[in-house]
């Protein structure tokens, strides 16, 4: 729907031979991934501050649709199951 994000994806290294050839590998990342309908990259810091401010008016409604939600979450374990089902 046009939110453009652009994510950064840095290879490392390439593995040709062994177990490993047909499998890609996070090693690190950081913050999670943004809630879908968010509005882009330039919109998306103003629901992130309500959700973090329970006073905010719109606090409750995001809430509600987002669900529970840390911006800083990464979990390199879920990423590289997500990974494993890939064929690279």
């Amino acid at each position: 729907f046009g939110d453009d994000w652009d994510h950064r994806v840095l290879v490392e290294s390439i593995a040709t031979a062994g177990a490993a050839a047909h499998r890609a590998l996070c090693l690190d990342g950081a913050r999670a991934c943004p809630p879908e309908d968010c509005g882009g990259p330039h919109a998306y810091a103003d629901p992130l501050a309500a959700l973090g401010d329970p006073s905010d008016e719109r606090h409750a409604d995001l809430t509600d649709w987002i669900g529970q939600f840390d911006p800083e979450a990464f979990d390199l374990d879920i990423v590289n199951r997500k990974l494993a089902r890939l064929r690279v």
